[in-house]
């Protein structure tokens, strides 16, 4: 019985040891994914890497540098707030946002959402209705409202207008 106990013991050492394998290991590489995704403007996937590195399960340097980049990339990273007008000019929240054909809210709730920074293709999808945008989102920029509209402009209705007829030149006296 007691070799039972102790081969049970090893083995859940054994797992827990390499449990703090992989997770040393993941630290690491999220440490090197944080500051190459910084480095390349992908600040949203440098935030993940960084709070992911800065888990109880890292060892302190890469903990303490982590925390440190998270507050940087948090004070680069742009926000976005995205508004919507409907057809009769009234706020609307019926409205499904995609940046560049990803999902970046299905319904519209006044709450920013962070963005890299670079060019972007907004749309904004109002029942059958839609808009796009192309838009520069700047670093460090925040809360930068982007609105759509899908409210009809009434037609421009081509009128007829009498025809002048052009004065004879006037000739010198």
């Amino acid at each position: 019985r007691h070799f039972i106990v102790t081969l049970s013991a090893c083995s859940v050492l054994a797992v827990c040891a390499e449990v703090q394998a992989d997770s040393k290991q993941e630290c690491a590489a999220a440490y090197e994914k944080t500051q190459s995704s910084r480095d390349e403007g992908k600040l949203l996937d440098a935030r993940k890497q960084a709070v992911a590195c800065s888990a109880s399960t890292c060892s302190g340097y890469v903990i303490k540098d982590c925390i440190q980049w998270l507050a940087e990339i948090d004070a680069m990273l742009p926000t976005v707030v995205f508004t919507a007008v409907d057809a009769a000019g009234a706020e609307t929240t019926a409205v499904r946002v995609t940046v560049d054909g990803q999902v970046a809210v299905e319904k519209l709730d006044g709450k920013a959402v962070p963005m890299d920074p670079g060019e972007h293709r907004v749309r904004f999808e109002m029942g059958a209705e839609a808009t796009e945008q192309k838009v520069l989102i700047r670093q460090g920029e925040k809360n930068r409202m982007l609105a759509a509209s899908v409210k009809k402009v009434p037609p421009v209705v081509a009128t007829t207008a009498p025809m002048l007829r052009a004065a004879a030149p006037m000739t010198p006296a």
